[in-house]
């Protein structure tokens, strides 16, 4: 399960229970065709209070892929991923993934333990 909520300069996606890579694919995509997407400046990934995540390596490509591509229309997003270190492997999976797209123009992206870091980060200029 997933909830969406917009903020002022961001989106964030909070995850619940047992999430399916499908369900992390619908949630990103969601947002391209939202108007507030051109002043987007973070992406904010939820992960602290997920059961089990299932995502296969094909989801995370699509993500990517995606990402990659709306990050030509607007290349000023961050994205902060958060969530517990026993979740680490798939996430960082994911993490991995981005970071090679980055030099094709991608966003950063971060992994972190806990909230108070993922502010930090997002802040800073």
């Amino acid at each position: 399960m997933v909830t969406v909520k917009w903020h002022e300069q961001g989106v964030s996606w909070t995850y619940f229970g047992s999430v399916r890579g499908e369900e992390i694919v619908n949630a990103s995509t969601g947002i391209y065709s939202d108007p507030r997407f051109d002043d987007l400046r973070y992406k904010l990934c939820d992960f602290l209070n997920v059961d089990d995540i299932n995502v296969t390596v094909s989801e995370i490509d699509k993500i990517v892929c995606q990402h990659a591509a709306a990050a030509h229309t607007n290349p000023d997003i961050k994205i902060a991923v958060v969530g517990k270190k026993s979740d680490f492997d798939k996430l960082l999976l994911l993490i991995e993934r981005f970071r090679n797209y980055e030099s094709r123009g991608s966003w950063p992206i971060e992994l972190f333990e806990d909230m108070p870091s993922v502010w930090a980060w997002l802040n800073a200029e």
